[in-house]
């Protein structure tokens, strides 16, 4: 007779460890059954873990006009909106608004670069297609008392998309792309890529609170800009001593040229020169053309904007 630590062989063992085998995948299915059945609970208990409409109940507002402080999702709309006007959102903001899964009686915020903010409703989605109650207009983020205005070399696509965003998020007031003697675009493609832009300062009107976009000019070349009124024109440029620390007054407009990847030829900024520009640095590091409009916003507005 075997012992018990004796380790079975032949067809005995075989069959114990079949036996074995099958006890465990029952064991197995029932395990992640049960798993699967727990965490169904857990979203039934927990209904926040779901989309739910954001603010008052929709019960509260038989007219499905919000008319608390906004909150939610927001949008920008390209056309006036009006406090109690039944819209249907364009196909970008409706893409946007189906990825977030929005439903009848969900809150959402608007806008339309008024400076206003609209909270509003969801009142029908279908197919794509979703109808909005747009709610009572109320003032949106006060924009910065500075009226910083940018002239930025045209960049690489990517590039030119992160400086858009970041100078949008910074409280940009205006922005012109231009054409350098080192800018790497010909004119065509720039003039195709406008509407792309306008998309982009959409987006991160969107994300970051503003409630106006930056006014978008149509591309321009260099010495064109040059002539741009401002209290204070400015070129950021590497190994000057000039900060904007440096700089004296307390101007309510600035114009700034941006470089493009290979910066400013010496021509150009001989030419900026003479026309007033003031050349300044950015610190003791060269940064990229796309992370200098961030740069320059930000040291900008906390001298005489919103971010003192």
């Amino acid at each position: 007779m075997r012992g018990r630590d004796s380790t079975l062989a032949g067809p005995s063992a075989r069959i114990v460890r079949g036996r074995y085998r099958d006890a465990h995948r029952v064991w197995h299915r029932g395990h992640h059954d049960a798993l699967r059945t727990a965490h169904r609970g857990r979203r039934t208990q927990h209904p926040f873990l779901r989309a739910q409409p954001v603010g008052p109940d929709p019960a509260d507002h038989p007219q499905s006009v919000v008319t608390g402080r906004g909150s939610g999702p927001r949008f920008f709309i390209d056309a006036a909106l009006s406090t109690g006007a039944n819209i249907t959102l364009p196909e970008r903001a409706a893409r946007h608004a189906k990825v977030l899964r929005l439903s009848v009686g969900d809150h959402l915020v608007l806008f339309d670069g008024s400076g206003d903010e609209f909270p509003s409703e969801v009142r029908a989605a279908r197919r794509g297609r979703i109808e909005v109650t747009v709610g009572a207009a109320q003032p949106g983020v006060a924009p910065s008392p500075l009226q910083l205005h940018l002239g930025m070399a045209i960049l690489k696509r990517d590039a030119m998309n992160a400086a858009m965003q970041k100078a949008t998020e910074l409280g940009v007031a205006a922005i012109t792309p231009i054409f350098t003697e080192y800018t790497d675009a010909p004119r065509g493609s720039a003039d195709r890529r406008t509407t792309n832009w306008g998309g982009v300062l959409a987006s991160a009107a969107e994300q970051c609170g503003r409630a106006t976009l930056p006014e978008l000019h149509d591309p321009q070349s260099f010495t064109s800009v040059l002539q741009t009124p401002a209290d204070l024109r400015l070129m950021p440029h590497p190994g000057v001593a000039t900060s904007i620390g440096d700089l004296p007054g307390n101007p309510s407009r600035v114009f700034a040229l941006i470089g493009p990847e290979g910066g400013f030829s010496s021509v150009e900024v001989d030419a900026a020169c003479a026309e007033g520009f003031e050349t300044v640095s950015l610190g003791p590091r060269v940064l990229r053309a796309d992370t200098v409009p961030a740069a320059l916003g930000a040291l900008l507005q906390a001298r005489w904007g919103d971010l003192a």
